[in-house]
């Protein structure tokens, strides 16, 4: 992780990048898998299985993003812990969601 705040400023163009690839790469994932094992969408849906393969496709390319967000609320130079707690709020949030739906 850099140290002058500047470095993120530069990178964030290619974290962009890494993202919009993993979120497409996610997404034709779930279709695939979806295409391949009827049982996944008509256990969930179309919508949500499209929405699972973009939000994992997108946190798999991205993991720097959530080490980033996770040092922010812990202060800790612990990068494991940061980036389950930076990738575990979004993902707990959505997986809440997708049960109540």
């Amino acid at each position: 992780m850099p140290e002058n705040p500047y470095d993120i400023l530069r990178e964030r163009p290619r974290q962009h990048r890494r993202q919009t690839a993993g979120v497409l790469l996610g997404l034709a994932g779930a279709w695939a898998a979806g295409s391949l094992m009827p049982a996944l969408p008509a256990r969930l849906t179309w919508a949500t299985l499209l929405l699972w393969g973009a939000a994992l496709g997108g946190a798999l390319l991205s993991w720097q993003s959530f080490e980033q967000a996770g040092k922010a609320l812990t202060r800790s130079e612990n990068r494991w812990l940061n980036f389950a707690l930076g990738a575990g709020i979004p993902f707990g949030i959505l997986a809440l969601l997708t049960f109540l739906f």
